[in-house]
């Protein structure tokens, strides 16, 4: 995931992978920044969404 927020707008670019294979590719423009609240929910709302989890050992 990234997001990259400068003084005119915000973007968010969300991918995962799984071996080779993309399960999420999305791409959201904002026209105004993001404040920290927002990227810190943004942040939030991917990973609990995120569909493979690789196992540690």
């Amino acid at each position: 995931m990234l997001i990259e927020v400068t003084p005119e707008n915000a973007v968010i670019l969300k991918q995962e992978k799984d071996q080779g294979r993309y399960l999420v590719d999305e791409s959201e423009m904002h026209d105004r920044p993001m404040t920290a609240d927002e990227v810190e929910a943004a942040i939030t709302d991917y990973v609990n969404s995120v569909k493979a989890r690789v196992l540690r050992k």
